[in-house]
């Protein structure tokens, strides 16, 4: 039987209105055949990332056999991000940052992300990094910070489209060949099939560079599945993206 991890799941209340409790998650897991999911906070209505950070420990603790956790900070506030993402790693013992610059307003090319950058490279945390957004987080934009820091990985959500509806799909190709630190986490990618964006970094680059994602409680897993399965790739390459190529990056049970 195939495996499946997520890698890209959101649990608490949102400000902007989104809501996944831990057992909500759960049960969808569940009922799409997910194994683990990598669970990251909302962003929460007071702001205090540390309290949500504190709460995903606390939620991966209870099912570590499920749930892998990553942190979230506000980059703004410079070392007291630095200090949290510190703290989260270390003392939290969650795997990797999520940065969204649409939400929190700055653009992920921003000179006061390099501190935060260089403490996940000693740390070895992968950051996943909202991507799509024009002047705030183009597959260009990534690729600038990505080669800023190459020795931190970065995943690409949404193949870097969110924003921009599949035209940068060209330039998210550019990125994975010129960058070997980027890799690109599937959900949401505005095109499936033949010669779609996963197939074309399979070919060019391999499927360790293509992560499976849901992007969950906002995409219906079912349907980010099949984004997958609909790939003119083979199983071992589906495989590889559905669970393989997550576990170069974090540990997983």
């Amino acid at each position: 039987m195939r495996r499946i991890i997520d890698a890209n799941c959101n649990v608490g209340v949102s400000v902007y209105g989104f809501e996944q409790s831990p057992a909500a998650l759960l049960k969808s897991m569940n009922k799409h055949g997910i194994d683990m999911a990598v669970v990251v906070p909302f962003t929460p209505g007071d702001f205090n990332y540390e309290r949500a950070n504190n709460h995903v420990a606390t939620v991966v603790k209870k099912k570590r056999d499920r749930l892998i956790g990553f942190a979230r900070v506000d980059p703004r506030h410079g070392k007291k991000a630095v200090r949290e993402v510190n703290r989260a790693a270390v003392k939290l013992k969650l795997q990797g940052l999520k940065l969204d610059p649409f939400e929190q307003a700055f653009s992920i090319t921003s000179e006061f992300l390099d501190p935060i950058m260089e403490r996940c490279s000693r740390l070895g945390l992968p950051v996943l990094v909202e991507s799509g957004y024009p002047a705030l987080s183009l597959p260009v934009q990534v690729g600038e910070l990505a080669d800023r820091h190459p020795n931190t990985k970065i995943l690409m959500a949404h193949g870097g489209q969110l924003g921009v509806s599949g035209l940068g799909i060209p330039d998210a190709l550019d990125v994975v060949k010129d960058s070997p630190n980027v890799y690109v986490e599937s959900s949401g990618i505005p095109e499936t099939g033949t010669e779609c964006l996963v197939e074309r970094i399979v070919r060019s680059v391999g499927a360790k560079r293509v992560i499976f994602g849901t992007n969950s409680p906002m995409n219906c897993p079912a349907v980010e599945i099949s984004r997958i399965l609909a790939v003119n790739i083979s199983d071992s390459e589906k495989d590889a993206i559905f669970a393989g190529s997550i576990g170069q990056l974090i540990e997983v049970e």
